[in-house]
């Protein structure tokens, strides 16, 4: 019965999508994107390795607003995912206080071979996470020290990271604190 009460709360509570033609970052104003037409998974603001020769790409020019500007229009956010090969530190900059203010559970996939042309490294996503109060994890719920994270990122042994903030979840939705259980 929990169960069937459990997903009666989760209908109730879903939320309306908003869908915007415009990419995030840590800034408002416009910025080039490189569209890669063959590989669209690696067209980001920056170029990346890519995992064959002679890869397409066109730049265009998009506008970008910062998920902080949004707080309004979104509201409450539970959880986040991101992945912007290699843009997610903008991303999470540009939402700063939407983050410390909702607290939400943060997925973001990660790795050196998309952090090549930025000006930041893996170090610095930690960093980020650690000075708003939260905890990273592997895809699989293994806790990372700050040089585990780093040499993940390094050796791309993991893709996709969560981070849940250290103090108590705000939520009492049953699954998503078993889950935060299972991380600890």
């Amino acid at each position: 019965m929990q169960a069937v009460e459990t997903a009666r709360e989760f209908d109730r509570n879903l939320a309306e999508v908003i869908v915007c033609n415009l990419a995030l970052g840590e800034l408002e104003g416009t910025a080039q994107f490189i569209y890669t037409p063959d590989f669209p998974e690696y067209s980001g603001f920056r170029e990346r390795l890519y995992h064959v020769d002679n890869v397409r790409k066109e730049t265009i020019n998009v506008q970008v607003t910062c998920l902080d500007s949004m707080r309004e229009q979104i509201g409450q956010v539970r959880f986040i995912k991101i992945d912007a090969e290699g843009g997610e530190l903008t991303i999470l900059k540009g939402a700063r206080a939407l983050i410390t203010d909702c607290l939400p559970m943060i997925s973001f996939e990660m790795g050196n071979a998309a952090l090549v042309n930025y000006p930041y490294a893996a170090a610095d996503y930690y960093d980020f996470f650690a000075g708003i109060g939260y905890k990273v994890f592997s895809i699989f719920g293994i806790k990372l020290t700050r040089s585990e994270f780093v040499m993940a990122a390094e050796s791309q042994l993991y893709w996709d990271y969560v981070a849940i903030p250290e103090r108590e979840w705000p939520f009492n939705h049953i699954s998503i604190q078993i889950l935060i259980n299972q991380f600890d």
